[in-house]
């Protein structure tokens, strides 16, 4: 492997608004030099980026750098500007072997709408570099593509992996298992989770045990597990390179959708625009089911780290969205009597919760609280915040959270009804803070009412 360096020669590099002259880059990115085929993976990356940016689109005008074809993209003109020069690449938010548009230069997107608009030279360099570096990572997500996962009896050959999280990584594969006929059936999605320290090891056997405990529509179904020890189990490499010892290793198949998540269909929003009321309560009322499946277990049990990220939306006659990533699934009902009870579950809550919406009852339990399923009311209640609004109501921190104010968009097009539903979900106090059967109820009201308006 030899690296090239590619800069913007007399062009802007442009990220979420951003531009950045030449002069300000020495390297853009290291390239192999031999050829590299662009696949599905490559382009899912690039447009959901580029939908950020709302630069580039697909067109006839193929980039090609050292041997390898990167996809087509083309900026498009409007209002009577012309670019001053035929674009020929962009990766990564830079515009590469091309001149650059002048300051204010407006275009837009050839099929997807959205609008293109270059700025002042910013300072959000590490937005580039975050950029940069989730884009080679999808590029050596290429190279996996031969690897053979055994499952029991089963076969999965890995097609590209879908995302990563701090100890587990997601892959899509497809069933090759001998005497099968493929079909679209077979694409799965696996989860590959390491395990370095035996609580890591609990946790998993927990999330298999979670899959097994609900059976929901709307709640995703594990189709296949095992734990790998000894002779089985191969240590993977880190995101550095070097190898990580490992005590065991889990695999587990789930259904693969196409369909992304809710965080997907948040980032695809163009800016200025919102989701439909409706489409928000629609999934509302998915995601209410499926927290429900889990609250009415014998003892009840809380889904606990409820975000947009977390839930998936099913292409096709169902359309349904689906809960996923049941790591951090546990008893619901907590009644704490020590201090230490109070720090072990607020040390957890900080590891395997999400902060901008973990309620706050999680960021500093009182010695004697008693925390139940309605932890996961303030989380769904975050979730359709987000979703309204594109960004969560509170920024992570116990500050926020326990202060619990509510600050509305000046402009927002969903009406006093949906704005008293969210100011009745987010009540700071547990014991005040309504149970996910009646928050159903309400969602369910809601959409009934626009629906027959």
């Amino acid at each position: 492997m030899s690296n090239q360096a590619v800069s913007c020669a007399t062009t802007f590099c442009v990220t979420n608004g951003q531009t950045f002259h030449s002069d300000e880059w020495t390297t853009l990115l290291a390239l192999l030099t031999i050829p590299l085929i662009i696949d599905k993976s490559i382009l899912t990356f690039a447009g959901s980026f580029f939908s950020q940016t709302r630069a580039v689109s697909t067109n006839p005008a193929a980039c090609t750098i050292n041997g390898a074809t990167f996809g087509k993209w083309k900026i498009v003109p409007s209002n009577g500007v012309t670019a001053r020069a035929q674009v020929s690449c962009t990766i990564a938010g830079c515009t590469v072997n091309s001149s650059f548009l002048p300051t204010g230069t407006g275009g837009v997107l050839c099929d997807g709408g959205g609008s293109y608009r270059a700025t002042s030279v910013g300072e959000k360099i590490q937005d580039i570099m975050d950029a940069i570096v989730a884009f080679f990572q999808s590029l050596m997500a290429g190279f996996a593509k031969s690897e053979v996962i055994r499952i029991k009896q089963r076969r999965f050959t890995v097609l590209r992996q879908l995302g990563e999280g701090g100890f587990s990584y997601v892959f899509l594969v497809k069933e090759t298992t001998p005497g099968i006929h493929p079909t679209a059936a077979d694409l799965y999605a696996i989860k590959r989770i390491r395990v370095q320290l035996p609580e890591q090891e609990q946790r998993l056997r927990q999330e298999i045990s979670a899959h097994g405990a609900v059976n929901s529509n709307h709640v995703l179904k594990l189709v296949d597990s095992v734990i790998l020890r000894g002779a089985d189990l191969k240590t993977r490499p880190s995101a550095s390179g070097m190898d990580l010892p490992v005590l065991a290793e889990g695999l587990l198949v789930l259904p693969y959708y196409g369909g992304g998540t809710v965080q997907d269909l948040i980032d695809s929003i163009p800016p200025g625009d919102s989701l439909e009321l409706k489409r928000i309560l629609e999934i509302g009322v998915d995601v209410a089911k499926g927290l429900i499946a889990f609250h009415k277990k014998n003892p009840p049990l809380a889904f606990r780290d409820l975000k947009p990220a977390n839930v998936l939306l099913q292409i096709g006659e169902l359309n349904n969205a689906i809960l996923m990533d049941l790591g951090s699934v546990a008893p619901a009902r907590i009644k704490l009597t020590s201090r230490r009870d109070a720090v072990a579950l607020q040390e957890l809550c900080a590891e395997t919760v999400t902060a901008p919406f973990r309620a706050p009852e999680l960021f500093d339990p009182s010695s004697d609280a008693v925390i139940d399923e309605r932890s996961d009311v303030w989380a769904f209640g975050c979730t359709l915040w987000a979703m309204a609004y594109q960004t969560p109501p509170f920024d992570g921190s116990m500050t926020a959270a326990v202060g619990g104010q509510l600050i509305f968009p000046s402009r927002e097009p969903y009406g006093p009804a949906f704005r008293a539903l969210l100011k009745d979900i987010l009540v700071t106090d547990i014991r005040q803070r309504l149970f996910m059967d009646q928050v159903l109820i309400r969602v369910e009201n809601l959409l009934g009412s626009i629906s027959s308006a």
